[in-house]
């Protein structure tokens, strides 16, 4: 989603598939008041040689709109050792609690605001690897 209209309908959409007293959880990665710059990246490798390695890059180009970029390299290697790049790039919406909390009560939802409770620093982005035997 990268507008306000875009968020206004997919609340829209989810208060329509639920039934009277129904919950609908909405958990946004960031708000605009949490937003911070950061990275991440990982990787794993199969048994039969091919792997992967990614990258990803968030940063706000422009701090006056509702924007941010996330930059996405991948490295992947093909059994017999060939290894290609793939480079992306997603535009995504980042809004603040309260246009959060306005468009959920427009669209007749009685919002309760629960922050999730961390004990890991998640506001400097992290390197993490995963293994997966299915890759």
């Amino acid at each position: 989603m990268t507008s306000e209209e875009d968020l206004r309908r997919a609340i829209g959409t989810a208060y329509l598939h639920c039934r009277p007293g129904g919950i609908a959880l909405f958990v946004p990665d960031d708000t605009a008041e949490t937003f911070v710059a950061s990275s991440d990246s990982g990787g794993t490798d199969g048994a039969d040689g091919r792997g992967v390695r990614f990258l990803d890059w968030t940063s706000d180009p422009d701090p006056s709109d509702d924007l941010v970029l996330t930059e996405y390299a991948f490295l992947l290697r093909e059994a017999a050792g060939s290894v290609h790049v793939v480079h992306e790039n997603h535009t995504t919406g980042v809004f603040g609690r309260e246009l959060w909390l306005g468009l959920l009560a427009e669209a007749g939802v009685d919002a309760q605001v629960v922050l999730e409770q961390i004990t890991e620093d998640r506001a400097h982005g992290s390197c993490s690897s995963v293994t997966d035997p299915h890759l």
